[in-house]
């Protein structure tokens, strides 16, 4: 299941067509796919696949990349990278290893962290932003 809805969230983006589509176009496309990206790394949560849930948030930082330019659309990337991120907590706290990650793994965790801190920031939520930097403190080696 976590292949398909990888494959499904993949496949929506692959209709983003560059400068032939609009903007808007191009943005309900790629938060179309993020959903399907958060089921991915749930699935691979489940079956223990520590590599396709890594898999799942690197192309999650991909498709939400051009939402990082500006508050109104980090907020809507807020919701989906909190859940990814659950899903790792989750999977490192039922045995996935995290010695067998490497630092371009990590980096992607850092910076999933990261789009999730901008926008407590955006919120000036500084509260469940210092939690959120304890979390990630407790997490990343």
């Amino acid at each position: 299941m976590a292949m398909v809805e990888c494959t499904w969230g993949r496949a929506v983006t692959a209709l983003i067509r560059g400068e032939s589509q609009s903007d808007e176009v191009k943005a309900k496309l790629r938060q179309a796919a993020l959903p399907h990206l958060v089921l991915a790394a749930r699935w691979s949560n489940l079956a223990g696949d520590a590599a396709l849930l890594v898999s799942c948030i690197g192309y999650f930082l991909e498709v939400s990349g051009p939402f990082l330019h500006s508050a109104a659309t980090r907020e809507k990337n807020f919701g989906p990278a909190t859940r990814i991120m659950q899903e790792f907590i989750s999977a490192t706290s039922h045995g996935t290893s995290r010695e067998t990650m490497s630092d371009a793994d990590w980096t992607l965790i850092v910076n999933t962290y990261l789009t999730i801190l901008a926008v407590h920031k955006d919120r000036q939520d500084w509260v469940q932003g210092l939690q959120c930097c304890n979390e990630a403190c407790e997490i990343i080696p």
